[in-house]
């Protein structure tokens, strides 16, 4: 199982610092547009505004334009979690499991706060040993004397398929860490923020056979979708469909091995009948031999 490989950011002039500091603090702008976005339509309707509906309200803005397209798009990403989860709790209080009074909507980042970048496999350009940190055109044209700023790219990562990159601003972007993700089941871009600023990780959740059992007879309705049902549970959806993909396997091995007990048990009650015929022949046979021999003392 590969790990997230975390490394300092180090090497880089100071405009190139400046850079990354300015994108980061983009991403925050972006991130608190999304949610203002999100919010409004909730005050204002009561109901949940999806990601493709917000995105169309959020692509015009200038901090969306002065970040690579795919780095926004996953900012707005993250901004959905968050009100997903939201609204998953909002649910469970509804049916008595969670208390109204803990149910928090999501907030604004600070005013003069920082944001990681987030970049998925569209936005990565890793060459000659280098990860190439990507620029929106807007951004590079307001910065026409920075040059492409480059990441060192861990040699022991050669040849790895990176699903996603995080630039990292720590200690309020005074520097930065940089994460090469070549695991699905990674911890959330929330709990490598909170890691790099302080916060304690969560625990692993763990899950007992009657939860997973329950959860997976809903996948296996098909009433709603994997997506829906990761958001409503708070688990990740490769989690689920590895359930799902366990489920169906277990069904032929549960039929195949309830026919193989059915052939064994008859089988078994063959075998049985046949001894106890060969346990009376025998019987008889015994007590034919006492009589002829004189040891039955009933024949005297």
């Amino acid at each position: 199982m590969y790990r997230t490989q975390s490394n300092q950011i180090k090497g880089l002039d100071k405009n190139e610092y400046e850079a990354l500091r300015e994108m980061c603090r983009y991403a925050k702008n972006l991130y608190n547009v999304g949610l203002y976005s999100i919010r409004q339509y909730f005050f204002a309707e009561g109901r949940y505004l999806r990601y493709e509906s917000n995105y169309q309200v959020v692509k015009d803005n200038e901090n969306y334009a002065l970040l690579q397209a795919g780095v926004s798009q996953q900012i707005l990403k993250v901004v959905d979690r968050s009100f997903r989860s939201f609204f998953n709790l909002l649910k469970k209080a509804k049916k008595g499991e969670y208390r109204y009074h803990d149910v928090r909507i999501p907030h604004y980042l600070e005013k003069d706060g920082y944001f990681p970048l987030i970049l998925s496999t569209n936005a990565m350009v890793i060459k000659e040993g280098s990860l190439h940190v990507p620029m929106s055109h807007g951004f590079t044209q307001s910065h026409p004397d920075l040059e492409r700023i480059k990441i060192p790219f861990p040699a022991r990562l050669e040849g790895k398929h990176i699903k996603e990159v995080r630039i990292i601003p720590v200690e309020r972007a005074r520097f930065f860490t940089v994460q090469f993700i070549v695991d699905p089941e990674i911890q959330t871009i929330w709990e490598a923020f909170k890691c790099y600023t302080g916060h304690v990780m969560p625990k692993q959740k763990h899950y007992t056979p009657t939860f997973k059992a329950q959860v997976t007879l809903e996948l296996l309705k098909e009433e709603k979708t994997v997506t829906q049902i990761a958001a409503e549970q708070g688990i990740h959806p490769g989690q689920l469909h590895r359930w799902k993909r366990q489920a169906l396997d277990n069904f032929l091995h549960l039929f195949t091995e309830s026919s193989d007990l059915q052939r064994q048990a008859r089988e078994h009650e063959a075998q049985l009948a046949e001894l106890y015929a060969q346990i009376g022949k025998l019987t008889t046979q015994l007590e034919w031999l006492k009589k002829k021999s004189g040891l039955d003392p009933v024949s005297h």
